[in-house]
């Protein structure tokens, strides 16, 4: 829609310049008198002249005989002397005192010039215009203004008109040659200024070609009428120099584009062809090479490009023909490898790929021809899926006990059927039983002993425990026979403050870890480092500082003037079981701090309870 609104404006621009333009020369020319007169014998007026008159112009009243004639084809007055297109426009010279009427003899001629353009200006296309069947592009069109310039001398068309007669047709009139050719002088000098637009293609100035990049120059062409200007590029037209070596692996060569000069130098590595292949040693042979492109040639070592046969099994005899340092074959197939460039040969190994024939095992018949008991041995079959290896291979039969069947025949033996794991072979034997023994405590002093073997044959027998090994436990069933195990604390601390009162911990226990309750017996205290031993009820705050006495309580035990406390209160301790020890202690003051001191001994004295 856009671009159809500007090609609107265009035309209508083009419509209203054209219309002002041809208004004006009307106006300019219509009221020019000539310094000629008509013919003297007549009047001897001057000479009138309008004009121009363009195609579809109206001519003006004061015109006699033609006045408000439309000057177009379909209203003319002769097809002779007045037949008007759009390429001409009109002339006419007349004596104000022309009249059709009568035999008078006043002047009248016509003219009828064809236009005379020259181009005036051109505007460049903002956009494609599109003008019925045609486009024009703005990269290749601009309109051009012409104008019609009457500078060009043309010819007289028509008649001089001295009357017009009944049938239509002209009499001549009376004009002089010199009278004529002046008239037309002035005509052709002043033109008709009529103005017309046309789409033309540009007229092009070309520029000079650059380089755009590698691929491509380019160059700027104006148009020498409108100064539109585009840029153009095209493929360069190279020409390259032969390729010249630079090393042993590139040549290059240098390519110039003949239309911009523009140049560079590439580079490719060498296109080889190879020739005289000699054999260095087994992974290389040594080669001549030559560069199809530049010529550069050398000689170098490369790998053989080996061929190769089929893998092959050969017997081992004929494989050490072949090859004395030949791998075992029954082990490796071979295969022979051919260089073909150079024709150097080896034989390489890879071991068998190995598949059983038949899945499991096979039992041998009697008559098998290896020479093996089928009571015995077993067989299968494996090949080789790469080559034509292939052997039989013996093996003894797997049994699984756990799997043997057992039937109980005598007090001291069983029979016995097995069967092969792997190809179903029975055996069948008789064998001595083979007991296992399980215990079983009846009590705190007997036992009962139960031998079974797996055929279900059983004996049973009861005995005392006994302990030969002084373990504590019974020396068949493992019973726990008696354990005497207690434990007591290692130290019983106490602290006392400044002010004498004596501290001391709650968390001391005696653990009984015997088969059976025990109980606390004896107690003695044995005094160390200077330190004895006095009643617990002994009132400390009476006797002598650093005298070094303690009196102790332990439960409800107290001490006395002696070494043995009496256990008082009760001191039982259950299988397993704990004895809280809490204890308290009255001690004499001391002169100095003491930090760490073992002042007493205990002794408990444990038994079994019952």
């Amino acid at each position: 829609m856009k671009k159809h609104s500007k090609i609107f404006r265009i035309i209508v621009s083009f419509v209203i310049f054209t219309m002002i333009v041809f208004g004006t020369n009307l106006s300019a020319y219509a009221d020019m008198e000539l310094s000629i007169t008509c013919h003297k014998a007549l009047c001897s007026k001057k000479v009138q002249l309008c004009g121009p008159l363009l195609y579809g112009a109206t001519i003006p009243s004061s015109v006699p005989y033609l006045g408000g004639t439309i000057l177009n084809a379909d209203n003319r007055i002769d097809a002779t002397i007045y037949s008007m297109t759009t390429n001409d426009h009109f002339f006419a010279a007349y004596c104000p005192s022309y009249t059709n009427s009568g035999l008078s003899k006043h002047a009248m001629a016509l003219f009828r010039f064809s236009h005379v353009y020259v181009a005036q200006s051109y505007a460049q296309l903002t956009d494609d215009v599109t003008s019925g069947d045609t486009t024009y592009r703005k990269t290749g069109y601009h309109l051009t203004t012409y104008k019609c310039t009457g500078s060009k001398r043309a010819s007289v068309t028509g008649s001089i008109i001295s009357q017009v007669l009944a049938d239509g047709t002209f009499n001549d009139g009376y004009l002089s040659n010199d009278e004529l050719d002046a008239i037309e002088t002035i005509i052709c000098a002043k033109g008709c200024n009529g103005v017309k637009q046309e789409y033309e293609h540009h007229n092009w100035s070309m520029g000079t070609w650059t380089k755009y990049d590698g691929t491509y120059h380019q160059r700027t062409n104006t148009c020498s009428d409108c100064g539109y200007t585009e840029t153009e590029k095209s493929i360069h037209r190279t020409s390259s120099t032969d390729w010249t070596s630079i090393s042993s692996t590139q040549h290059q060569r240098t390519t110039t584009c003949t239309v911009c000069n523009y140049s560079y130098t590439s580079k490719a590595n060498h296109s080889w062809t190879y020739s005289n292949y000699t054999s260095v040693d087994g992974t290389k042979h040594s080669v001549k090479r030559t560069c199809s492109v530049c010529g550069y040639t050398d000689t170098i070592q490369q790998n053989h490009s080996f061929t190769y046969s089929d893998w092959t099994y050969y017997p081992p005899s004929d494989m050490l023909n072949l090859d004395p340092d030949s791998p075992d074959t029954s082990v490796y197939h071979a295969r022979k490898a051919e260089c073909q460039n150079c024709g150097y040969s080896k034989y390489e190994y890879d071991e068998h790929n190995i598949v059983r024939d038949f899945e499991g095992y096979r039992q041998l018949e009697p008559d098998n021809g290896y020479g093996y008991s089928p009571a015995t041995y077993h067989y299968h079959r494996e090949h080789c899926t790469i080559c034509t290896y292939g052997k039989t291979i013996l093996s003894f039969h797997k049994y699984n006990k756990n799997q043997n069947v057992y039937t109980d025949i005598s007090n001291t033996q069983h029979h016995v059927k097995q069967t092969c794991t792997d190809c179903g072979w029975l055996k069948e034997f008789d064998e001595n039983h083979t007991f296992k023994t399980t215990w079983e405590v009846v009590s705190e002093t007997r036992h009962k002993k139960t031998d079974t073997c797996v055929c279900g044959h059983t004996n049973i027998s009861y005995g005392d425990h006994h302990d030969d090994d002084s373990d504590c436990y019974c020396d068949d069933c493992g019973y726990l026979m008696t354990r005497f195990s207690v434990t007591v604390p290692a130290t019983l601390s106490l602290v006392m403050d400044k002010d004498g009162k004596v501290y001391a911990p709650t968390n001391a226990a005696i653990t009984n870890n015997s088969t059976a309750a025990v109980k606390v017996t004896g107690i003695s205290l044995s005094p160390k480092n200077g330190w004895s031993v006095v009643p617990y009820s002994t009132n400390m705050a009476n006797q002598k500082v650093d005298s070094h006495k303690i009196g102790l309580k332990l439960r409800d035990s107290q001490s006395t003037s002696g070494n043995t406390m009496p256990v008082t209160g009760n001191w039982d301790i259950s299988k397993d079981g704990n004895l809280p020890l809490t204890y308290s202690a009255v001690v004499s003051a001391t002169s100095q701090p003491i930090s760490s001191t073992n002042v007493l001994d205990i002794t408990f004295v444990i038994d079994w309870r019952d």
